[in-house]
């Protein structure tokens, strides 16, 4: 479904991503773990059209996107929820909601309303109430709910868990797993590697903006290098 081919990306001088080479199949959970700007996230906005590729491609279903502007891409099937979450504050659970669907027909929005509430009842009972005072993990689940209004048949997930209480984690990746059974792919950033390696079918490892390694999900939970760097063990 997805293919990064030597993707490379840049702020200026800073080279973020090098050369990397990723591929996510349909109907997967695969993970990409590394630590704080290790370039996870720039890896996400470039798929997503957010960060524009210095080099490389990255094909969609066999078309290239690299060049494609955001608002393409997210028609054509892929929705980002960002690091932070970045739900409207001001607006409701509701109209965030709504926001997430505006390519979508009325009766389009009123399904995945529906979709939405059964993945996070939370957030039916918090429909009016305004989305800056909802818990973190709360936003969370909107900010999924609101990609999720689009309609994606690929989700990228940008630190889910971060700075989310471990109850709410709990919830909202029983809702990504559910997600998947429902016939989403989904690729998920973590810095959090035991929650993303128990999630995920595949995994790579990114440092200083490079692959370093990949493979099953449950083999480099057990690798020495993983172990140490990114699970506290050895």
């Amino acid at each position: 479904m997805l293919e990064l081919r030597s993707l490379s990306c840049r702020y200026g001088a800073v080279q973020a991503v090098s050369e990397a080479n990723l591929r996510v199949d349909a109907g997967e959970i695969v993970t990409l773990i590394g630590a704080n700007g290790a370039g996870k996230s720039t890896t996400l906005k470039a798929i997503a059209g957010l960060v524009r590729p210095e080099f490389g491609d990255i094909l969609f279903e066999g078309t290239s996107i690299a060049r494609m502007p955001a608002h393409q891409i997210a028609a054509a099937g892929i929705s980002l929820v960002p690091e932070g979450r970045a739900i409207f504050a001001n607006l409701s659970v509701l109209e965030n909601l709504e926001m997430g669907g505006y390519l979508r027909k009325p009766a389009e929005i009123r399904s995945g309303l529906e979709h939405v509430f059964a993945l996070f009842p939370r957030l039916q009972e918090r429909l009016q109430q305004n989305s800056g005072t909802l818990s973190g993990g709360e936003q969370q689940m909107l900010a999924i709910g609101r990609a999720l209004m689009a309609k994606p048949r690929l989700l990228l997930l940008d630190e889910p868990s971060l700075g989310i209480a471990p109850l709410l984690v709990k919830a909202i990746y029983a809702g990504i797993d559910a997600i998947n059974r429902e016939g989403v792919t989904v690729l998920v950033v973590e810095q959090n590697a035991h929650l993303a390696l128990k999630h995920s079918r595949r995994a790579y490892v990114l440092e200083t903006g490079r692959i370093v390694m990949e493979g099953p999900s449950a083999e480099l939970a057990n690798e020495p290098r993983v172990k140490e760097a990114y699970l506290g063990e050895g």
